[in-house]
């Protein structure tokens, strides 16, 4: 007869493999879950902001008395979007304005064509067959709220670039014969 030897084995803690996997889950659900959704969430409420900007710049452009020359005192329409944008803008971190386009937006009233001009009118509004709006498109960028370097990854947006984005907004014209000067 062969002895047997039994051998004691005491069952393992779960306690001690928690410990081992702790680091490594937590490692996961930070950098590649949390991060990056804070940076969604960044880039989502300075996306607001630029708009918030864009807005602001045609309210007060639609309520300014000349399209393109500057009265006595007193801003265009194109001068007052592209300060209101810009002063919006830099109120808010990782927001910046590159370039705002204000113009104005002219539609049959009978046929619903719409044309659109950059530069002031050559003969007087018609407000009998045409609306006037002022538009204002703004092209900005949002950064990420924890921006990465860019280490193996190319410039990607979002992740180590700014996002470019552009917004249009408009406005009915207060003052449509201000729209010649």
């Amino acid at each position: 007869m062969v002895p047997t030897v039994k051998t004691l084995t005491k069952p393992r803690n779960a306690r001690g493999t928690l410990f081992a996997e702790l680091p490594v889950a937590l490692y996961i659900l930070i950098f590649f879950f949390t991060i990056p959704m804070l940076d969604l969430a960044a880039i989502s409420v300075r996306s607001c902001f630029l708009y918030i900007s864009a807005h602001m710049a045609t309210v007060e452009a639609a309520r300014a008395t000349t399209f393109q020359a500057d009265p006595v005192g007193q801003l265009s329409a194109k001068n007052l979007a592209d300060k209101v944008a810009r002063e919006v803008a830099t109120g808010y971190t990782g927001v910046s304005v590159n370039s705002v386009v204000t113009s104005i937006l002219i539609t049959d009233t009978n046929t619903l064509n719409q044309t659109r001009s950059i530069v002031k009118l050559t003969t007087p509004a018609d407000v009998s067959a045409n609306t006037y709006q002022i538009e204002v498109q703004v092209s900005g960028s949002v950064q990420a709220l924890i921006p990465f370097s860019n280490g193996p990854f190319p410039r990607m947006p979002g992740l180590n670039a700014p996002i470019t984005l552009t917004f249009t907004d408009r406005q009915l014209c207060e003052n449509t014969q201000g729209l010649t000067k």
